[in-house]
């Protein structure tokens, strides 16, 4: 397994899933 990698994409995944996260809290406030 690629740590580094998996850490960047990690990332990206989190933000990703965090900005549509925020976006469904603020659709459904």
């Amino acid at each position: 397994m690629h740590k580094n990698i998996s850490l960047a994409d990690g990332k990206a995944l989190v933000r990703g899933i965090f900005a549509q996260f925020t976006s469904a809290k603020r659709r459904m406030a």
